[in-house]
């Protein structure tokens, strides 16, 4: 046989068997895998491929088998190696192994006792670290978020007042400035004696971080005020029956009417009351009356309202939390706080939802997020350069801390939500913030976001304007004086 057959013959074989193991890989490939398949709704799975690993806690447990659209939402078919099992209660999420990796799918939760999820169940869409188009689109919000401010502080500045405004700024950085580098080696002496006090246990601030039993006091008023509150929302107590009658405060609005009742008599002069206040006896009794109540406005006029807008970006989860707050300072060192915050991961609860399997509904108990604008309302006291301050934070029970270090810097550490029903979500939201003031109106901060529990923990960085308004506290005696 010449060489050239042999070179065909070879040539043949190895394309039929080529051909043989594709045809052997493609039905090894096809939809015949055996294994759990379920079904999740995105809003955008850019990147995501057929094939793409699905995992549990870094573990690949299965693989993209589908991805359609559906209803306009990215509808993913999911197909669960054998043997593995997920509960009801989980949530999937759209992952990358960097910032321009690959993309995978992501389970995270689900509840034992719910029981396990069964063929063609709907699994949720939890929020995902998102795509470079979302981090974008965040970076533009930010942009156009701060093209807002500056336009704000361009209208404010850009008068001859504003200039001369600007001017006072320079010259109390510059003066600032100038006290930093003469005094900055004494701060840092008087820090680090303060810190050696604080590790050695002298003081207060000493015996909260050395002694154990300041901190199981602390534990122990902690979990008072955890009691408190809950009686408070059950409707026990006095303060429980205020937030939580209505009939109460329907005989309220009764007295109130009577009051008024009493009030048209008295102006008419019918009545005793009505002819005692006509009668020329009672002017000394008015009169004294009158210096109380210039009493009272003066004091008002004391006291100093400031208005704070701010906003956050939590790194993380690509959102932004904003916060709206009025501060009362009366003098002295108390100061009383109301705050309303929108938060984009909301107030989680438990719910009902129906789910339709072969035909069959089946209502099952899941977990809804709603609420959020949220309320903060708190008392604060000062300790020399220590603050606590507590009450209510984002509409439930909470306490915290703030330290000011020295110039602009401040510390503070915030607790609350002590009892929430968030998966995984075991430990109190806890909040620690670094904030810098520069100047008189503005302030940026930074800091990490429910520390205590891993799977919403997020750094945080924002920024904020402040500033003193007159009109609120005229305002706040006007209505004491009604």
């Amino acid at each position: 046989m010449q060489t050239e057959a042999k070179v065909g013959i070879a040539v043949i074989f190895g394309a039929a068997l080529l051909i043989l193991l594709l045809g052997r890989v493609g039905k090894w490939s096809s939809g015949d895998a055996d294994g759990l398949r379920l079904h999740a709704l995105f809003d955008n799975v850019a990147g995501l491929e057929l094939k793409s690993p699905v995992q549990v806690a870094g573990v690949k447990v299965g693989e993209v088998e589908t991805i359609n659209l559906k209803d306009g939402k990215a509808d993913v078919g999911i197909l669960l190696y054998k043997g593995v099992t997920v509960y009801r209660g989980a949530r999937a999420a759209v992952r990358s192994t960097g910032l321009l990796g690959e993309k995978y799918l992501e389970m995270v939760g689900g509840n034992p006792e719910l029981g396990p999820l069964s063929e063609g169940e709907l699994v949720g869409q939890y929020a995902s670290s998102g795509d470079m188009d979302r981090l974008i689109n965040s970076i533009t919000k930010v942009a156009e978020d701060l093209g807002s401010v500056t336009e704000t502080l361009r209208e404010a500045l850009g008068t001859p007042e504003g200039r001369e405004q600007v001017k006072s700024i320079v010259r109390y950085i510059h003066d600032f400035t100038e006290a930093l580098s003469e005094r900055g080696p004494l701060v840092m002496d008087r820090l680090d004696h303060i810190l050696a006090q604080i590790e050695d246990g002298v003081g207060t601030l000493g015996k909260l971080v050395n002694d154990p039993g300041a901190y199981d006091e602390l534990t122990g008023t902690l979990s008072d005020l955890k009691a408190v509150m809950a009686k408070v929302r059950a409707g026990e107590g006095s303060l429980g029956r205020l937030v939580n009658d209505d009939a109460l405060y329907n005989n309220m609005s009764a007295a109130a009417q009577g009051v008024r009742d009493v009030t048209d008599k008295a102006t008419h002069g019918d009545g005793t009351i009505g002819r005692l206040l006509n009668e020329d006896s009672t002017i000394n009794s008015i009169n004294s009356a009158m210096k109380s109540v210039s009493q009272l406005g003066n004091k008002f006029g004391t006291m100093r309202t400031f208005v704070t807008f701010s906003n956050e970006y939590q790194t993380d989860f690509s959102q932004s939390k904003g916060y709206f707050g009025l501060r009362l300072d009366p003098g002295g060192k108390r100061d009383y706080v109301l705050e309303v915050v929108q938060d984009p991961a909301g107030r989680t609860r438990w719910g009902t939802a129906t789910v339709t399997v072969g035909g069959v509904p089946t209502t099952t108990e899941v977990l809804r997020t709603d609420r959020k604008f949220m309320v903060s309302a708190m008392f604060s006291q000062e300790f020399g350069p220590l603050e606590l301050h507590g009450g209510l934070v984002e509409s439930t029970g909470g306490a915290g801390v703030r330290l000011h270090a020295f110039g602009p810097l401040n510390l503070s550490v915030n607790a609350w939500d002590f009892d929430s029903v968030k998966v995984q979500h075991g430990s109190p939201h806890l909040k620690a913030t670094a904030r810098v003031d520069l100047g008189r109106y503005l302030f940026v901060q930074g800091g990490v976001d429910n520390a205590l529990n891993s799977l919403y923990q997020t750094p945080f960085v924002g920024a904020g304007l402040t500033f003193e308004d007159e009109d609120i506290k005229y305002l706040l005696g006007a209505a004491s004086l009604n």
